[in-house]
């Protein structure tokens, strides 16, 4: 083996060679594992963590906020440069700064500040692998393989849920994250040797890192930063400079963003197009002329020129994507479902540990049912059982049981004998069941009406939503339930937090009531809309 092979990542196949890919696929997921491990285990390292640095709890906390907010501000960002350079090269690079930084994070024994910051550089390798994943799985397999495919991503990602809250409960804060750098590690280098690269295809080529417009993509990250930040400060206090300014100057960035490059630029593009063309052909006749005549453009109008940015750069926010049938239906069902998630996880996780005085690790177990749901949802729902059912049946279906399960669990009572068995463990399984359900079915269909050079972008789109989601309902909870340690202190505290977390899941109630309602917006889908049969090409993996 030469040194430029043994430096060069990822080793190209044949597309026959359909049980290497899988195997290779196999590894990609084990890596992906290491996002969801590094937010459900982090929830339930926190009591692990105050002991560990002797902080408070709104401390602690930061130790998952500092990801949760560079992961979220990053996403979109490296979607697009992941379609640009390669979402094989992007993917190991998420896994290369996850493994250093969580043997980093494990190695700390002093500095709560340090494990904040190198917590915001793990998120930032999360906000590659990501994307990245979700363009692999659209790239490697086509036809029937893609639902495969999908099942077993959808299983590995759900999993990761459960085995993160045991995990947590049971190793503590650092000996997890050594467990997480071990993964890492075994990931990163195994797939360095075998990774299959994503061979580019003609829209691919298209693509330029030169032309992706890194001032945008600057404002971009500073927007989704100043917005997550502040909602996560929310969480202590919504009267506060570090809420009330961060949060709208944000939105403003980001509402910027998308007029600058879906107004301005594209009616300068529509306006320019054919003078563009013109010049494109006068260059390819000029060839054949004198060197002088090709390289004469007209200085009062730049545009005439090649190097003109704004006729190349490659929009963040191209509005095709939103042109996507049912791109907003599922956006928002996406990340109002993610805000669900991360308020059963947190709220009940709590509720298990002081009112039913479970360990960390008995609480973690209790919401097994609800992965239990999940994974039997990968299983079952199929291609075939959305065409049986329907594609908006099966989406209507999916909020009917997240909302009956709600319903279920809102009536939760610590003081009734064997409440745990009575209000929580069913509904938590038909939650797990309704939510994947829809991921599944949004996924294939987002996946199928998405050129695979937009792959990346798409997913990251959807998925900072997704944080940004999970960002709003966790604040909102948090307030709603308030200091805890200020509460225990008090003689008879269980009443008055049971009351607080019978808010929160009156909260959580809304959520999934609007849910319900976003799935009835919802248009039916064409067949070639959800389902794919095509054999792969010669141009793809």
């Amino acid at each position: 083996m030469s040194l430029k092979t043994f430096f060069t990542p990822g080793r190209p196949v044949g597309k026959d060679q359909k049980a290497w890919r899988w195997f290779v696929y196999v590894f990609v997921l084990l890596g992906l594992l290491l996002d969801n491990l590094n937010v459900s285990g982090a929830l339930n390292t926190g009591k692990s963590l105050e002991e560990e640095f002797n902080v408070s709890s709104s401390t602690a906390s930061w130790a998952l906020s500092a990801y949760a907010l560079t992961l979220g501000s990053f996403i979109i960002l490296f979607g697009k440069m992941g379609d640009i350079i390669g979402v094989h090269l992007m993917y190991l690079g998420g896994l290369f700064i996850m493994m250093v930084f969580s043997v980093l994070v494990a190695s700390v024994k002093s500095s709560i500040i340090a494990v904040i910051i190198f917590r915001a550089f793990q998120g930032i390798g999360g906000a590659a692998l990501i994307p990245s994943s979700y363009a692999i799985t659209g790239n490697y397999f086509k036809g029937k393989d893609f639902y495969t495919a999908l099942t077993v991503f959808s299983i590995f990602l759900v999993c990761s849920f459960g085995i993160g809250l045991i995990l947590g409960g049971a190793l503590g804060f650092s000996h997890f994250f050594y467990f997480s750098f071990a993964v890492a590690a075994v990931c990163f280098i195994v797939l360095w040797f075998i990774i299959i690269p994503v061979e580019r295809t003609a829209a691919h080529d298209k693509l330029k890192l030169k032309n992706l417009d890194f001032p945008v993509g600057a404002m971009l990250v500073v927007g989704l930063l100043l917005i997550i930040f502040g909602l996560t400060e929310a969480a202590n206090t919504w009267n506060s400079p570090k809420v009330y300014v961060t949060i709208p100057i944000g939105f403003c960035l980001l509402v910027a963003i998308f007029l600058f490059e879906n107004v301005y630029l594209r009616t300068y593009q529509k306006n320019h197009q054919a003078n563009y063309h013109q010049s494109d052909d006068h260059d390819e006749k000029g060839s054949k002329e004198s060197p002088i005549e090709q390289h004469t453009y007209d200085s009062d109008d730049p545009i005439n020129n090649k190097k003109s940015w704004r006729m190349n750069v490659d929009l963040l926010f191209p509005i095709e994507i939103f042109q996507l049938k049912n791109c907003l239906p599922l956006f928002f069902s996406l990340f109002l479902y993610y805000a669900s998630f991360i308020v059963y996880m947190t709220s009940l996780l709590q509720y298990y540990e002081y009112l039913h005085g479970d360990s960390a690790l008995l609480a973690g177990v209790k919401l097994l049912p609800l992965t239990i749901g999940l994974v039997v949802s990968s299983i079952t729902v199929t291609p075939g059982y959305v065409s049986f059912i329907g594609y908006k049946r099966s989406l209507i279906l999916s909020g009917t049981l997240s909302l009956g399960a709600a319903i279920w669990i809102n009536r939760s009572d610590y003081t009734v004998v064997n409440d745990y068995w009575k209000f929580n463990a069913v509904p938590l399984f038909l939650s797990g069941f309704g939510v994947n359900s829809f991921f599944k079915v949004y996924l294939s269909s987002i996946m199928l009406q998405t050129e695979p050079h937009l792959h990346g972008l798409v997913t990251g789109i959807f998925q900072t939503g997704a944080q940004i989601g999970v960002s709003i309902a966790n604040s909102i909870a948090s307030t709603m339930i308030g200091n805890i340690a200020v509460q225990l202190a008090k003689e008879d505290y269980k009443p008055l937090l049971f009351h607080k977390f019978r808010n929160v899941l009156y909260l959580n109630l809304a959520i999934n009531s609007t849910v319900f309602l976003l799935m009835f917006t919802i248009k039916e889908a064409k067949p070639e809309e959800v389902e794919q049969e095509q054999p792969a090409t010669d141009n793809q993996v």
